[in-house]
C-alpha cells in the first residue's frame, strides 16, 4: 500500500549505511482515494539518500502488512503536483456541474411557471366548455320540446281536419281553438331564442379552437426548435468523437515518442557504461605505468648526486646524525604518503558509488548527480596527480637514505647483505607499449565522449518535443472537457424541450378531443334544427289556414 512520508531524521552510524526515519502521513485507498494516517507511525529506510536539510522532505514509500518498506522510496513532488492537478479539475468539473444545475433550476421553474400559466389557461377553457355543456343539455331539452310540440301540433291538426269536415264551431269553441293556435304559433316562434343561443355557442367553440390553434403552432414551433436543438446535438456529438480520435492518435504518437526515449536513454546507458570502462582501463593502465616507473632506476641530475667524498671523511658521529635525520623525515614522509594513498582510495570509492547510483536514479536527480560525479572525478586526478609526485619524492628519499646507510654500515665495519647489485631489466620498451594503448585508448574515449554528448543532445530535443506535446494534449483535454459540459448542456435542454412537448402535446390533444366531440354535438343540434325549421313554417301555414277555414 503506497504512503506519503516525511523525513523526520537522517543520521549515519560508524558502522552501515545511512538510516532514515520517515513519517507516515497519509495512504492510498483501493478506490486511489488518501486518507490520512491516525496517531504517528515511524518506519526507517535506508535507501534515501543523504539530503541537505532533509527534515521534512516528502517521499512516496509502499509498506506491506508488516509495516516494513518495500522497493525504493521515491521523491512525492511530481505525484503531489499530479494529484493537485486532479484535484483542481475536480472543482472546476464540479463548478461547471453547479452551474449546469443551476441552469436546469432555473429552466425548470420557468417550465412549470409557463406549465402552471398554461392549465389556467385550459381550466378557464374547460369552465367555459363546461358552461356551453349546460347550455347544449338545456338546448337538448329544447329540442325534446319542440319534438313533443311538434307531435302534439300534428296530432291537433289532424283533429282539426276531422272536426272541419264533421263539426261546426259555436262562438266559445272557436275562441278556445284560437288560444291553442295562438299558443302553438307562440311555442314555434320560440324557436329563434333557441337558435341565437346556439350560434353564440358555436361562436364560443370557433373562439376555442382558434386558441387551440394558437397551442398547436406554438407546438410545432417547439418541435421545430427540438430539431434544431437535436442537430446540434448531432454535430456536437460528431465532433467530440472527431477530437477524441485526435487526442487518442496524438496520445499514440507521445507513447511511441517515450518509447523512443526510453531506446535513446538505454543507448546512452551502454555509451556510458563503455565510456566507464574506458576510464577505468585508463586509470588502471596509469597506474601500471607508475608501478613500473617506481621499480625502474631514477637517473640522477647532477644536484641530486651526493658528494661521497665529503660523506666519506667527514666525522662518523656527525654521519650517523644525518642518517637520523633522514630516518625520521622518511618515516613522516611515509606517513603522509599512506594518508594520501588512503584518501584516494576513498576517492575512487566516492566515484564508483556516484556512478552506480546515476544508473538508477530518474532523469530529474540524473543532472544534479552528473554534476557532482564530474567534481569528484576533478578532485580525484588532482588527488592522483599530487600523490604521483609524492610517491616520486619518496622514492627520492629513500634512494639517498639508502646511499647514507650504505656508507655509514661500511664505515663501522658491518656487511650490508641487501646490497647485491640487482640486475637492471629494460621496462623502457613495455612504458612505451602502454602509452601507445594508452592514447588509442584516449582517442577512441574521445570519440565515445562525442558519442553520447549528441546522444544527450537528442534526448533532450526528444524530451522537450515529448513535453511540449504532452502540454498540448492536456490543454486539449481541457478543452474536450469544456466542450463535453457544452454537449451535456446542449442535451439537458433538449431533454426538457422534449419532455415539455410531450406534456404539451398530451394536454392539447386531451382537450382538442373534448372540444370535438362539442362540435359534433353542436353540429347534431344545428342539423336537427335546420330540419325542424322548414317543418315550423310548415306548421304556421297550416295553422293560419285553420284560423283562416274556421274565419278566427
Amino acid at each position: 500500500m503506497l504512503h506519503l512520508a516525511e523525513i523526520k531524521k537522517q543520521s549515519k552510524p560508524f558502522v552501515g549505511a545511512l538510516r532514515s526515519e520517515l513519517k507516515l502521513l497519509a495512504f492510498q485507498r483501493n478506490d486511489q482515494t488518501w486518507s490520512a494516517v491516525t496517531g504517528e507511525k515511524i518506519v526507517t529506510s535506508e535507501e534515501i539518500p543523504q539530503i541537505k536539510d532533509g527534515e521534512g522532505a516528502l517521499f512516496i514509500v509502499s509498506i506491506n502488512g508488516n509495516e516494513q518498506i518495500q522497493g525504493k522510496p521515491e521523491l512525492a513532488g511530481s505525484r503531489l503536483v499530479n494529484l493537485l492537478k486532479s484535484f483542481s479539475k475536480i472543482i472546476e468539473k464540479s463548478k461547471g456541474q453547479e452551474e449546469e444545475i443551476e441552469q436546469w433550476k432555473q429552466s425548470l421553474t420557468y417550465q412549470s411557471q409557463e406549465l402552471a400559466r398554461r392549465e389556467m389557461e385550459m381550466e378557464s377553457r374547460l369552465e367555459q366548455l363546461e358552461e356551453k355543456e349546460k347550455e347544449y343539455e338545456q338546448l337538448s331539452l329544447e329540442r325534446d320540446r319542440l319534438e313533443e310540440d311538434k307531435k302534439r301540433i300534428e296530432e291537433e291538426q289532424e283533429k282539426l281536419e276531422n272536426l272541419q269536415e264533421s263539426v261546426s264551431f259555436d262562438g266559445q269553441q272557436a275562441s278556445k281553438l284560437k288560444e291553442l293556435m295562438d299558443s302553438l304559433l307562440g311555442k314555434v316562434m320560440g324557436t329563434d331564442s333557441f337558435l341565437e343561443k346556439l350560434q353564440e355557442t358555436f361562436e364560443t367553440v370557433e373562439t376555442l379552437q382558434g386558441y387551440f390553434d394558437q397551442n398547436w403552432q406554438q407546438l410545432e414551433q417547439k418541435k421545430a426548435e427540438k430539431d434544431r436543438k437535436q442537430k446540434e446535438v448531432d454535430r456536437e456529438d460528431e465532433l467530440l468523437k472527431n477530437y477524441k480520435s485526435q487526442l487518442k492518435s496524438e496520445l499514440i504518437e507521445i507513447e511511441e515518442a517515450k518509447r523512443n526515449l526510453e531506446g535513446q536513454q538505454k543507448v546512452l546507458e551502454s555509451k556510458q557504461e563503455a565510456y566507464s570502462r574506458l576510464n577505468l582501463y585508463l586509470e588502471t593502465t596509469e597506474k601500471l605505468k607508475e608501478s613500473i616507473q617506481e621499480v625502474m632506476p631514477d637517473r640522477d641530475s647532477d644536484e641530486d648526486r651526493l658528494d661521497l667524498n665529503s660523506l666519506e671523511n667527514m666525522p662518523l658521529g656527525e654521519l650517523e646524525e644525518i642518517v637520523n635525520n633522514l630516518q625520521k623525515e622518511m618515516d613522516k614522509l611515509v606517513v603522509f604518503v599512506n594518508d594520501q594513498e588512503e584518501e584516494l582510495t576513498l576517492q575512487y570509492q566516492t566515484v564508483k558509488e556516484l556512478e552506480e547510483k546515476i544508473k538508477s536514479v530518474g532523469d530529474l536527480e540524473r543532472f544534479s548527480l552528473e554534476t557532482d560525479l564530474a567534481d569528484e572525478q576533478e578532485r580525484t586526478k588532482m588527488l592522483d596527480e599530487t600523490l604521483l609526485g609524492q610517491r616520486r619524492n619518496l622514492r627520492k628519499q629513500q634512494k639517498i637514505l639508502s646511499q647514507h646507510l650504505k656508507i655509514l654500515r661500511r664505515r663501522q665495519g658491518l656487511i650490508d647483505i641487501k646490497n647485491n647489485p640487482d640486475e637492471e631489466i629494460d621496462l623502457e620498451p613495455i612504458l612505451n607499449q602502454l602509452q601507445e594503448q594508452t592514447d588509442n585508448t584516449t582517442e577512441e574515449k574521445q570519440k565515445l565522449e562525442g558519442e553520447i554528448e549528441h546522444i544527450k543532445q537528442s534526448l533532450e530535443q526528444i524530451r522537450e518535443m515529448i513535453g511540449k506535446q504532452v502540454s498540448s494534449h492536456q490543454t486539449k483535454e481541457e478543452q474536450l472537457e469544456q466542450q463535453e459540459q457544452q454537449y451535456q448542456g446542449l442535451k439537458t435542454e433538449l431533454t426538457g424541450i422534449n419532455a415539455e412537448i410531450a406534456l404539451y402535446k398530451a394536454i392539447l390533444e386531451q382537450e382538442q378531443t373534448t372540444l370535438n366531440k362539442t362540435k359534433e354535438k353542436l353540429n347534431a343540434i344545428k342539423e336537427l334544427i335546420d330540419s325542424s325549421q322548414s317543418t315550423n313554417e310548415e306548421r304556421e301555414q297550416v295553422i293560419a289556414e285553420i284560423k283562416e277555414t274556421i274565419g278566427l
